[in-house]
């Protein structure tokens, strides 16, 4: 776990473990990058927390569902560009909400180098950017609320089996 402002994360470390989670506090978010298979990103932050591109050593999934509103940032158009899969839930809302929409503007990723979740869902895993899926895959929600629900619910089913 990492949190951008110290002040309240211990309090939420020591009620997670009294909910059973097996909790651990990342010292920076490169270090968090490091220990985790799975990041998910809840906050309303103008800018991003995961600064620089994002080079995991194994598998990396970041799902973001916090920044669902035009300007909001959770994580760095680098970190967007080095990903071998991006996945939205509606193409027409990346556009201009949550994390793709930078790198869209910037000219650093293509509407087209974007998967639907349905798609993934029908298909299987698929290949963007002309990559194999591979070392880091990014899911950004931007508001179809309904999917929001499920996709939690998947990770956290994946989590404890």
């Amino acid at each position: 776990m990492y949190w951008s402002t110290k002040d309240n994360i211990e309090e939420l470390k020591q009620e997670l473990q009294q909910e059973g989670w097996s909790v651990e506090v990342a010292i920076s978010t490169e270090a968090m990058v490091e220990s985790c298979d799975l990041i998910i990103t809840t906050t309303s932050s103008r800018k991003s927390l995961l600064h620089s591109p994002v080079s995991p050593t194994k598998p990396l999934l970041i799902i973001c569902i916090g920044a669902d509103s035009v300007g909001k940032q959770e994580i760095s158009v680098d970190t967007v560009q080095t990903a071998g899969l991006l996945v939205c839930d509606s193409l027409a809302q990346t556009k201009e909400r949550g994390e793709f929409q930078h790198a869209i503007r910037e000219g650093r990723v293509t509407i087209d180098s974007i998967v639907e979740i349905g798609t993934v869902v029908a298909n299987g895993n698929p290949t963007s950017n002309g990559t194999q899926a591979g070392a880091l895959t990014i899911f950004d929600s931007s508001g179809v609320a309904i999917q929001d629900c499920v996709v939690a619910k998947m990770a956290y089913e994946e989590l404890v089996g």
